[in-house]
């Protein structure tokens, strides 16, 4: 089975058929998801496609009938874009399904690649883009104890003597764009980290009560399942537990259960039953806190919660050590969804890299009334983070702001 992402206004074959017909009929197979674009570049329908999509599988029998369907619409080029787990063997028999009707294959992909596997790509591409440099490709081999320069200069002098055209640069921009959680993780070793909150147009995430359900409408709150489905771990703070009783699960699910992370200095008030624990089975949960509250939490360790220490910090717990923590667990995408003082504590770290705001157009006004993002704050305007690449979009009754720094 070949997994193929489907965005949620559930592209079909016939849809995709529709979409290649506004482009100039070259389509992107990336790590087998199927995008119809014109170009490698920015303008690649992928990056929204892949932030609202779910997973779904495809046989090499349903791809065989998507390739039928090409040559008659006048597509001549299919380009493959991905990673190493685009070139599985099950993706090159997909690729003798495009080449067997006469398509000609390009791939879009990294330098490091090229060494291990260039006998394989040789066989079926006739073109090949590198989309990152060769100090991203060092870092990622440096990783892997290989010395990147001589491995990507190897696949790219193999190919060449093949006859296949090959290209270093194009898209590197883009490919930056798409592989920032990715790239993040090996640099640092911490995760990609989105931060998400629902707010009022006065700015507030609760009344002065504490009232919260909903702020936002349905659209909204599907987009936020949707998030989560593509995440590996969904943060909150003990607050957000005790105020929301919280699932913190994808409905429906997306790809991959996200593990459910609960931050708490002390165990103090954490509930020895919530709905949390009630869905163990669908996705797992750790608790993260100081050692000296560890023995109080044994409650969750015996319904089968996993329980994680570090030694206390200035504000409770460091948010430095707990996104080590994930990226030695693999994970390269984390959603902080709250509440505000653990929101303000990833801001004052300058550990937030992404942002999902949406904004309802309500005023709840009063000065109890809570705002997303606590915290220190900063002292001078010049000291905020700056959102670098922006847009605002429009989600039913409903906007999201969405962001990175």
């Amino acid at each position: 089975m070949l997994t193929a992402h489907i965005a949620r206004s559930a592209l079909t074959t016939a849809t995709l058929v529709r979409l290649g017909r506004a482009t100039n009929r070259t389509f992107v197979l990336p790590l087998l998801i199927f995008f119809p674009t014109g170009r490698c570049n920015s303008r690649c329908i992928s990056c929204d496609w892949w932030k609202h999509g779910g997973a779904d599988d495809l046989t090499l029998d349903e791809i065989r009938g998507f390739a039928d369907s090409l040559p008659a619409l006048g597509t001549r080029v299919v380009v493959f874009s991905g990673g190493e787990p685009l070139l599985r063997p099950e993706v090159f028999e997909a690729a003798q399904l495009f080449r067997a009707r006469g398509l000609t294959l390009h791939l879009l992909t990294s330098g490091v690649l090229l060494e291990r596997f260039a006998d394989r790509v040789g066989q079926h591409f006739t073109r090949v883009c590198i989309s990152l440099d060769a100090s991203t490709d060092a870092l990622y081999e440096r990783i892997r104890g290989v010395d990147a320069l001589q491995t990507v200069g190897r696949g790219v002098a193999r190919l060449r003597a093949a006859g296949i055209s090959v290209d270093i640069g194009p898209g590197e921009q883009a490919a930056r764009r798409l592989n920032a959680p990715f790239l993040k993780r090996l640099a640092t070793g911490r995760p990609w980290v989105h931060a998400k909150w629902a707010m009022t147009l006065d700015g507030k995430i609760a009344t002065g009560t504490g009232e919260s359900k909903w702020i936002t409408g349905e659209a909204a709150r599907a987009r936020v399942h949707e998030l989560r489905g593509r995440m590996d771990a969904i943060i909150v703070g003990k607050g957000t537990l005790l105020a929301d009783d919280p699932l913190l699960t994808a409905r429906p699910p997306g790809p991959r259960p996200a593990t459910r992370v609960v931050l708490t200095s002390m165990a103090q008030r954490m509930p020895s039953s919530c709905r949390l624990l009630d869905a163990l089975a669908e996705a797992p949960v750790l608790v993260v806190t100081t050692v000296p509250a560890a023995n109080g939490l044994s409650a969750w360790r015996a319904r089968g919660a996993e329980v994680v220490t570090f030694p206390p910090a200035d504000r409770g717990l460091d948010v430095g050590l707990i996104l080590t923590e994930l990226g030695r667990r693999g994970m390269t995408n984390v959603l902080v969804e709250g509440g505000a003082d653990t929101l303000g504590r990833f801001r004052d770290a300058g550990e937030i890299d992404e942002v999902h705001a949406f904004i309802s157009p309500k005023l709840f006004g009063g000065s109890a009334a809570p705002s997303p993002v606590g915290g220190s704050g900063v002292a001078h305007v010049g000291d905020a983070l700056n959102l670098a690449e922006w847009t605002v979009e429009r989600v039913a009754d409903d906007v999201l702001i969405h962001g990175t720094r």
